[in-house]
């Protein structure tokens, strides 16, 4: 990959990566065309360092401007689109599915 622009974030998943389009937060519209049966969705990035650190493990709500990591509420730092994989593992050409199903190109 050969960065992003600055409409973008790079995104390292498992064993892809991929130039991520910012978004509004929760529920805001991505892109979806040429997706076939992989979804796009607005998804929380948060600073694992920041935050009240209270329990999300079981789907509680965190404080507003917090996001969880799946076990503990952290500050977000920004929104992106991430693509989760379709029916069998599928993605877009040429991305691949990562163990976290999500789209990405290879690394």
């Amino acid at each position: 990959m050969d960065g992003c622009d600055g409409a973008s974030a790079p995104i390292t998943l498992g064993n892809g990566e991929l130039c991520a389009p910012f978004c509004a937060g929760e529920g805001a519209a991505c892109p979806d065309e040429g997706l076939g049966d992989a979804t796009s969705s607005c998804e929380p990035f948060v600073d694992s360092n920041q935050g009240s650190g209270d329990d999300c493990s079981m789907g509680q709500a965190c404080p507003l401007g917090e996001g969880c990591d799946g076990a503990a509420c952290h500050s977000i730092v920004f929104w992106s689109c991430l693509i989760e994989c379709g029916a069998g593992g599928s993605c877009p050409a040429p991305m691949i599915c990562t163990g976290q199903n999500r789209c990405a190109y290879p690394l």
